[in-house]
């Protein structure tokens, strides 16, 4: 009876283990804030718009053709930390654009008159910060929040 506790004890001490390894290596949490961001060519501000945002969210419509089906999408401040960012669909709709929308991480919000970078790149931060400091966008440009 004490071997079979034993047993089941050392069961659940495995299987914990492995589930807080686990949680551990899926964990989205990387060290942007040592990432800069280095800018390349502007998209012409007529084809980006603010269709709206609170100070949690932000709704962006974008009207450029890019060849890849999604690209990684990143709002920074002008400190380049990054405040929004993930992968988004590139596809068009009938209009001929893409709206993002993308929330705020902890930490940060969207407000009047704030300058904002949005950055369109190939890649997760990720894939960069292990050879480099500094996350290459494809293509960028600056907006003022009204």
């Amino acid at each position: 009876m004490i071997n079979q506790s034993r047993a089941h004890i050392f069961g659940f001490l495995i299987l914990f283990s492995v589930g807080v390894f686990l949680v551990s290596c899926s964990s989205k949490s990387y060290p942007t804030q040592d990432l800069k961001i280095s800018r390349s060519s502007a998209i012409p501000a007529q084809f980006v718009n603010v269709e709206g945002y609170d100070s949690g969210s932000i709704t962006i419509a974008i009207r450029v053709k890019f060849n890849q089906t999604h690209l990684y999408h990143i709002l920074s401040d002008e400190q380049d930390n990054f405040m929004a960012e993930g992968w988004f669909a590139t596809a068009k709709d009938s209009s001929g654009r893409y709206s993002v929308t993308m929330k705020a991480k902890d930490g940060f919000s969207f407000a009047p008159g704030q300058k904002i970078l949005l950055c369109i790149g190939q890649k997760h931060p990720e894939e960069y910060m292990y050879r480099s400091n500094s996350y290459q966008c494809l293509t960028n440009i600056w907006l003022t929040l009204e």
